[in-house]
């Protein structure tokens, strides 16, 4: 088996403190010098990583929203899969009907109604140097209506449950719901995207567009937002810290982010010869 390309998700994979550590740089530019194309797939909107590719001193292609905005390394937007208007509508209808909390994105702004809880943890995120490579924020009650005058399409809709155990009940709530791909990203929020929307039917079309196989794909994460890319990759790679179904989908398991399982996992592939 030879890699030709690697797929790393960011939080709670290459992200340690929301930072990229010494040891994970180190054998990102080392892949790359093997001749592996790397890039940062996330669920994050594609500014967010323009940091730590600043930090790193390179320019990686980034699959964005989990799948639903690609963009190229020279951070030109080639592709951006939209949620159809009408199925937005009704997610937050259901939301609004319910009293869930929730925001959404197009291809790089924040939209919710009011501050949240969330949000100010966003915000708090944000304090640091990266600030500036961060989302864009439109807090308002006809945030929806701005989103589509604004033209670029709702890419994703994020709906938060502060109190996780009532993760299962919100499943349920929309658990009839037609025409969308529904995912959790993370132990309190989940996630809306179009129907096909995934990190893996991303990454697809990007190495499509590249002249490169998926059979040399090696993806690496830890939550169910990463469970497509790392199933169907030639070489998945579990985190450490990922949630049971990741490892169980994966052909090998690395250490956790807090011990660079990104750089661990990219040694091993070169020890077996992979790179």
């Amino acid at each position: 088996m030879k890699i030709k390309f690697i797929a790393i998700d960011l939080d709670g994979t290459l992200l340690k403190d929301n930072r990229i550590s010494t040891g994970n740089e180190e054998a990102i530019k080392m892949a790359i010098e093997r001749g592996a194309q790397v890039a940062i797939v996330t669920g994050r909107v594609y500014t967010s990583p323009r940091f730590y590719m600043e930090q790193m001193g390179i320019r990686l292609p980034t699959i964005a929203g989990n799948g639903a905005v690609i963009v190229a390394p020279d951070g030109k937007v080639r592709v951006v899969r939209p949620m159809p208007e009408e199925k937005a509508r009704e997610i937050l209808k259901v939301c609004d009907e319910k009293d869930l909390a929730y925001h959404f994105y197009d291809q790089d702004t924040y939209y919710a109604k009011t501050y949240t809880s969330v949000l100010l943890e966003h915000l708090k995120a944000g304090e640091d140097e990266a600030a500036g490579f961060q989302t864009s924020l439109n807090i308002s009650r006809s945030c929806m209506e701005r989103a589509i005058q604004r033209g670029q399409g709702i890419t994703k809709i994020v709906v938060d449950v502060l109190d996780r155990s009532k993760i299962p009940e919100v499943r349920r709530i929309f658990q009839d719901l037609k025409g969308v791909e529904m995912v959790q990203s993370g132990s309190r929020s989940l996630e809306f995207m179009a129907v096909g929307v995934n990190k893996y039917s991303g990454l697809e079309l990007y190495l499509d567009s590249i002249g490169i196989s998926m059979d040399t794909l090696c993806a690496i994460g830890d939550y169910e937002n990463d469970l497509p890319m790392i199933k169907n990759a030639a070489f998945g790679v579990a985190m450490g810290n990922a949630i049971e179904p990741v490892k169980e989908a994966a052909q090998f398991i690395t250490k956790t982010n807090e011990e660079d399982g990104v750089a661990f996992a990219i040694h091993e592939m070169i020890n077996r010869g992979y790179l």
